[in-house]
């Protein structure tokens, strides 16, 4: 005998086609047509067993059956099968199958599937035997949630010390320490918020995204743009993915990293030529073209190799001067170089003559000679917008002149009797500073329009020098003096930065474009600072054996290119590397 039977449109009866012959097949479901795996956290799974029997106990000559499931409906993802080959089958009699399937929800909630089921006897058709389809249930509980973590080099967040323009990496990680591979188990990281030194702590990437088990490396990179202690404090927030909220299990907040801006010791370099003269001035237009000037009308330049030429022939009519000052210009097309210094006087006569002389480049000319005025300082803006200083020789004599390229214009810097202009400098054609030598010392800054006076309040020694230079904010002033006196002026106040127990008197201040502060004096005083911190000196001494002399001058092309010349034919070139 052969029955089949087949769903007809539209009904959700069986499936089912159970064939039988000499004997009848029987077909069971355990635990029955319901498989319920209960509550599973999201991101875990649980296993169940269905199990098919063919309960023939009679299996005559076909009682074998087969068996398929398929055409799956519902929310069927997050159910599986151990084994897909396990979706279809055969059975002899008394023969059964246990499938194991598997509930893995990835998010909370209620998911229920259904399989149809196809039971078939090899041979007639019998009454169905076994359901014709299965439900598969399961409920998506709250799973973990991601936990942030970081993984830090062995020194820490501590960069140690890094030379100043240098740069040095950090690397560091964060993880994801849940390895459960859910939606909600990624989320974000941001670090927001820098502090003041953060400017020189770059830090790749920001922001991101990390999933469960991953990590990403950050990298900070520290770039010291002087000397001293920095450090950087960035918020850090862990936040879910979609919704912003931060994740149960956050990184620390707040990260902080400190590195230490240091230089390089500067080694020193005997550079002088052969004699014994005193070196008053030292400039230079790059590394590759430096002027030294001195007594008796010496001015030689160098390539930066410390073979020193002479400067073409001073004109016979100053060639005796002892140079006090040099500044110079150049634009890549004008070159041009100033010097100051003052004539000895004939015997029977006591004052000096004072003098201003010009180099083009090629020849030297006499820009004054005047025994009414004596110089000791020259400053420019270009070669339009020179100013020097010098000293009169009685009250109502000027002790500044300015030139514009063809006149000579004497003026008075401060009114409080006679003095002396010791020291010029500038950064643009309203911000020139004097410090003068008189009986009240003092320091005036021209403002565009007039000279005004800018003494600090706490003054108590003469002035011998003065550095300008610009920072992002402000114009600031270094002055420097007797007694080991040191004035910074932040563009607003005065502040006493002297060192505590120098007292030899400093003749010199330089300061590099990258922001290094260079101070020095008698006794080969030197010491090295920063526009930063203004209030922390290094002390450079020199090599053993140096022989004795002040350093009257310095200059330099960069931070480990500098000069300083001084008395008894010292001059040494200082670089990198010692």
């Amino acid at each position: 005998m052969k029955v089949e039977g087949k769903p007809t449109a539209g009904s959700s009866v069986q499936a089912l086609t159970v064939r039988y012959g000499a004997g009848e097949a029987k077909c069971e479901l355990l635990p029955g047509e319901v498989l319920d795996f209960g509550g599973v956290e999201a991101g875990a799974n649980r296993d169940r067993t269905l199990t098919i029997k063919n309960t023939t106990t009679d299996p005559g000559m076909a009682g074998g059956i087969t068996y398929e499931f398929f055409n799956p409906t519902g929310n069927c993802s997050p159910f599986s099968w151990d084994s897909r080959s396990d979706s279809i089958g055969s059975l002899e009699p008394t023969e059964q199958k246990d499938i194991q399937f598997y509930f893995a929800p990835l998010t909370e909630g209620e998911f229920e599937c259904v399989r149809e089921l196809d039971t078939r006897q090899i041979g007639p058709l019998p009454p169905p035997q076994c359901p014709t389809s299965v439900v598969f249930r399961g409920r998506g509980l709250p799973g973990p949630e991601p936990a942030c973590s970081l993984i830090l080099p062995g020194t820490g967040f501590q960069f140690g010390e890094v030379r100043v323009g240098a740069t040095e990496d950090l690397v560091f990680t964060i993880k994801n320490e849940t390895p459960v591979e859910i939606p909600a188990n990624r989320f974000n990281f941001l670090f927001d918020n820098p502090s003041d030194d953060c400017d020189l702590f770059a830090i790749d990437p920001t922001e991101g995204e990390i999933g469960p088990g991953k990590t990403k490396n950050i990298t900070v990179s520290f770039t010291p743009d002087g000397t001293g202690t920095f450090q950087c404090t960035r918020d850090l927030s862990s936040l879910k993915v979609g919704t912003g909220e931060s994740i149960a299990s956050p990184c620390p907040s707040q990260l902080t990293w400190q590195g230490i801006g240091v230089v390089d010791a500067l080694q020193w370099t005997a550079c002088q030529p052969a004699g014994t003269t005193n070196w008053t001035g030292i400039f230079g237009f790059s590394e590759s073209e430096v002027f030294m000037f001195g007594e008796e009308g010496s001015a030689l330049e160098s390539s930066g190799d410390c073979q020193w030429e002479s400067v073409g022939s001073i004109p016979q009519d100053v060639e005796g001067v002892n140079f006090t000052g040099i500044w110079g210009y150049s634009d890549g097309t004008e070159r041009v170089v100033y010097a100051v210094g003052n004539i000895p006087p004939e015997p029977g006569f006591f004052s000096e003559t004072g003098s201003i002389v010009k180099w083009d480049g090629t020849d030297w000319a006499i820009v004054d000679k005047d025994g009414l005025h004596t110089y000791s300082s020259v400053w420019g803006v270009d070669p339009e917008t020179v100013y020097f200083g010098g000293a009169g020789v009685a009250t109502d004599f000027p002790n500044a002149k300015h030139w514009d390229g063809s006149t000579l214009t004497p003026f008075q810097i401060s009114d409080m009797g006679m003095s002396n202009v010791t020291a010029l400098s500038g950064a643009t054609a309203s911000e020139v500073w004097a410090v003068l030598d008189q009986t009240f010392n003092s320091v005036f800054r021209f403002n565009g329009s007039q000279w005004e006076n800018k003494t600090p309040p706490f003054i108590t020694e003469p002035l011998r020098d003065v550095g300008v230079y610009t920072t992002t904010l402000e114009t600031e002033v270094i002055a420097v003096g007797q007694n080991g006196a040191i004035y910074h002026h932040d563009g607003s106040t005065w502040e006493d930065v002297s060192i505590s127990g120098e007292t030899r008197d400093f003749r010199a201040v330089w300061v590099s474009p990258n922001g290094r502060i260079f101070v020095a004096g008698d006794d080969q005083a030197l010491y090295m600072g920063s526009v930063d911190d203004p209030t922390e000196w290094t002390l450079m001494p020199p090599p053993p054996g140096t022989p004795a002399g002040d350093i009257l001058d310095i200059w330099g092309s960069s931070d480990d290119d500098v000069y300083i010349v001084g008395s008894g034919n010292l001059v040494f070139h200082l670089t990198a590397g010692g």
